[in-house]
């Protein structure tokens, strides 16, 4: 990681303690090093080399002075503090306070870091030591009537506030906060005019406009509220802060931002990391490291594109890096690019070729590829340089099982379940090999025993689906149900599981039942026109012609386009035997417009239905008689008995009905 500079750091923190009546250096040195605090310092070993080497340069210069000096104490305390190792900070600023008690600085930056935590109280207590050393700090007072604010104390607040009013930068802060006590109290007259002098002060302190639309309302003025919230923004009152800009510099080094980037990230705030690593890196943008953490946590935000696009970057900025290509292999693996990921993951071998995630990585993605020799290779080596590696084991008999080696597989599979028999990914694939291999009974038993030890939802569903389809291929079919059932249950976002489900419910001729499972289906993808169909057949064949017809006219409006959901739309315009459901014109409207785009069986039997359900049967005869001329003698010939029936209908004056 690129510094922002460690130089710069340094410069940041050694301008100078203050603000208020500083005192020389050294005036403290009778203080005994026994009266200090004990800190509690971060372990360096844990942190990125960038921040370390702050970390340390700082820790060294109280150490070279011997303990002896507040400032050193300070700047230690003010890095401790941007970089929100707050417990370290708290006690190096108690050490700068006690070795200079007389410098404002200590006491104040101490209160900062009070109320950046929320212990307002303890704030009000520093805040006031600082003041009793600089009693002019309007920036104090400031502070100090915010956080009694905070503490619900608006009488103790407005002495400060007022104050700190009386200095115009700080006016617009001051009214604001004095607001926010009158609020509180209930005083919504009070809190519009405060906040409208505020904004007088300010006028681009949007954020106050919230407040204020929340006040104008509770006042009855409703108009007055919407037009004030249809202003309001982001940006609160700005003032000036010395002391804490030197706080918030160090914050805007890159090395600081994605510290605190990769705290966000741990406490599972996506947003806030992305936020930071974003910062970090227009703080420094050769920063390779920076980009990287931004892409996972992209990543972790669900903006898979752009973490690719940052990783790319990263990459090629940093050639050499390991990190950076691993991750780029992974990300691109997870947005679908297997082919780029391989080339990714090979980088990384030819980087370090002992490497073993990499490696197992490499291998997994070839498996999935069907380039099967080529895994096996890599697993062999995998395999060999960490014979413990029970996954790259279990990796090497699928392989081996996929290229006609399955006895061979089999026994390491047995191996492998026998070192470990909570790996269910060695279970199913073992369990998966016997079945497919005919070894039913094995198989069932293999699965079964695994279930005493699978956790994971997706586990167990694959688990009882294994039994579900040995259950099917011994014709018991309550059984095969009642696992499918299991297995969706625990998994309900398999697409694989509710069709399986679907289908075995279908055999057994519990339509009802199954038309469900396909609604799930298309609410999972939308977009599955064959899905929808089958949801629609489903309920026709439990008898639900109404729900059968307006899911498909869900489905045509979903997907103009599709032409299986509209020839089955019109088919069921023409043919339902509820009058109440059927609609010639629109039938044949669709079916003229099925049989000009494609003259097929189908749309053409389609066509003589409407027709039919016209009355105009000698139309429908004629499409009938050509359609059977078109068949016979072909592939299609099969169909003859069917078409033969409904012409005779047609010529009878009488209209399919099903």
């Amino acid at each position: 990681m690129k510094r922002a500079t460690l130089g710069r750091v340094l410069a940041l923190l050694l301008v100078g303690s203050g603000c208020g009546r500083d005192a020389t250096p050294g005036s403290s040195v009778a203080i005994r090093e026994s009266a200090l605090a004990a800190v509690p310092h971060p372990d360096l070993d844990l942190l990125g080399a960038d921040l370390s080497e702050q970390i340390r340069a700082l820790r060294d210069a109280v150490e070279d002075q011997a303990r002896g000096s507040g400032e050193a104490w300070g700047q230690l305390g003010r890095a401790y503090h941007a970089y929100e190792f707050y417990e370290a900070a708290r006690a190096s600023y108690s050490n700068a306070s006690r070795l200079e008690p007389e410098v404002f600085a200590w006491p104040y930056s101490l209160a900062l870091l009070e109320r950046d935590q929320g212990k307002f109280q303890a704030a009000v207590e520093h805040f006031r030591e600082a003041l009793a050393l600089d009693p002019d700090s309007a920036v104090a007072q400031l502070h100090l009537g915010e956080a009694l604010i905070e503490l619900n104390d608006p009488a103790g607040a407005e002495p400060p506030l007022a104050a700190a009013g009386r200095e115009p930068g700080l006016a617009a802060a001051a009214l604001a906060a004095q607001a926010r006590g009158a609020l509180n109290l209930g005083d919504s007259e009070l809190a519009v005019d405060l906040l409208q002098r505020a904004l007088q002060e300010q006028p681009d302190a949007s954020a106050l406009r919230h407040s204020l639309a929340a006040a104008l309302r509770q006042l009855g003025d409703d108009e007055g509220a919407s037009k004030e919230q249809s202003r309001a923004g982001a940006r609160s009152p700005f003032y000036p802060d010395p002391l804490a800009n030197r706080i918030s510099d160090l914050e805007a080094t890159s090395g600081a931002l994605v510290r605190q980037g990769a705290r966000a990230l741990a406490e599972d705030r996506p947003e806030e990391a992305v936020e930071r690593y974003r910062q970090a890196v227009a703080a420094d943008p050769d920063d390779a490291e920076a980009r990287r953490q931004l892409a996972l946590a992209l990543h972790a935000s669900g903006e898979l594109d752009r973490a690719v696009a940052e990783i790319r970057v990263a990459a090629g900025a940093s050639p050499a890096s390991l990190p950076v290509h691993f991750d780029l292999a992974n990300l691109l693996l997870a947005q679908g690019h297997s082919d780029q990921a391989i080339e990714a993951f090979e980088r990384c071998l030819e980087l370090d070729g002992d490497h073993l995630p990499a490696r197992f990585n490499l291998a997994n993605v070839l498996l999935g590829r069907g380039r099967l020799a080529e895994a096996l290779v890599h697993l062999e080596k995998a395999v060999a340089s960490d014979p413990t590696d029970l996954r790259a084991a279990y990796l090497r008999a699928m392989a081996k099982d996929g290229l006609g080696r399955g006895e061979e597989a089999i026994a390491e599979l047995e191996g492998v379940v026998a070192a470990d028999p909570s790996l269910v990914s060695a279970q199913l694939g073992l369990a998966g090999i016997l079945e497919r291999q005919g070894s039913t009974n094995r198989a069932a038993q293999r699965y079964e025993l695994t279930l005493s030890v699978a956790e994971e939802g997706a586990d167990i569903a694959q688990l009882h689906a294994g039994l579900g389809r040995i259950a099917k291929s011994e014709s018991r079919v309550g059984d095969a149900i009642d696992h499918y059932r299991t297995a969706v249950d625990a998994d309900p976002a398999n697409r694989g599981l509710n069709e399986e489900l679907a289908a075995v419910l279908e055999s057994a001729g519990r339509f009802e039942e199954a038309a469900p499972f396909r609604r799930r289906l298309v609410e999972i993808d939308p977009g599955d026109g064959t899905a929808r169909l089958r949801e629609a057949i489903a309920w026709v064949q439990a008898g639900r012609i109404e729900l059968g017809r307006e899911r498909l006219e869900e489905g045509v409006t979903v997907l103009p386009d599709d032409l299986l959901l509209l020839n089955t739309l019109a088919r069921l315009l023409a043919t339902a035997a509820d009058a109440a459901l059927r609609d010639g014109r629109r039938s044949l409207e669709i079916a003229e417009r099925l049989y000009s785009e494609r003259p097929s069986l189908d749309f053409a039997e389609t066509l003589a239905m409407a027709y039919a359900e016209l009355g105009s049967f000698t139309e429908a005869a004629a499409v009938q008689k050509a359609l059977i001329r078109q068949v016979r003698g072909t592939a299609q010939e099969g169909h003859l008995p069917r078409l033969e029936a409904n012409l005779e209908r047609y010529e009878n004056g009488v209209a399919v009905r099903m």
